[in-house]
């Protein structure tokens, strides 16, 4: 619970954000933000390599989200 807590207070262009959360006696089901593109593992697999540029703007856009857990 303390992880759901700390994702749904988040708020982050890139940080997928958490959109409910609820439970069974078993398991606890996460829904997230929808992401069009899927994630970086998925592009990454159906394109198997990105260009330099493309790098640089995902690296950016990880650090930023980073700063931000941190900060």
């Amino acid at each position: 619970m303390s992880e759901i807590k700390i994702h749904k207070s988040m708020n982050h262009p890139h940080i997928v954000s958490l959109e409910k959360y609820f439970e069974d006696k078993d398991n606890v089901y996460i829904i997230l933000e929808l992401c069009p593109n899927l994630s970086l593992n998925d592009m990454l697999k159906r394109r198997k390599k990105f260009t330099d540029i493309e790098v640089r703007y995902y690296v950016a856009q990880l650090i930023l989200a980073v700063q931000y857990l941190w900060s």
